[in-house]
């Protein structure tokens, strides 16, 4: 993480500061994130077509359509979505791999 301008990132900083001294996860585990882009990409967005969820209304911060289930059998089970909200804060919502995902497709979570 590197700027020209350490004031124009100073909450970027802090939250790197923050994980890397094993502080509060105020993201709930996600590895993924996302800004504006959700909302104007729309059905053309990455994870649009992978399929998301918000766990919790206060996620859709940019108030987009979630995606329709995918439906996705498999010989260990099936899921809906890839991935799920975790947290959201200022313009930025945070996703995990949903649990089902994991299950029937055996990856691990990035943590």
């Amino acid at each position: 993480m590197c700027s020209s301008s350490v004031a124009e990132y100073a909450d970027a900083y802090k939250a790197v500061k923050n994980a890397l001294s094993y502080g509060v996860d105020y993201s709930n585990g996600a590895c993924f994130w996302d800004g504006a882009d959700l909302k104007f990409q729309g059905e053309k967005h990455f994870r649009y077509k992978r399929g998301f969820q918000f766990t919790d209304d206060k996620h859709n911060i940019y108030n987009v359509a979630s995606p329709p289930p995918r439906r996705v059998s498999k010989r260990n089970g099936s899921y809906d979505y890839e991935y799920e909200s975790t947290a959201a804060e200022g313009g930025t919502v945070f996703w995990k791999l949903h649990d089902n995902f994991l299950k029937v497709e055996g990856k691990k979570q990035c943590l």
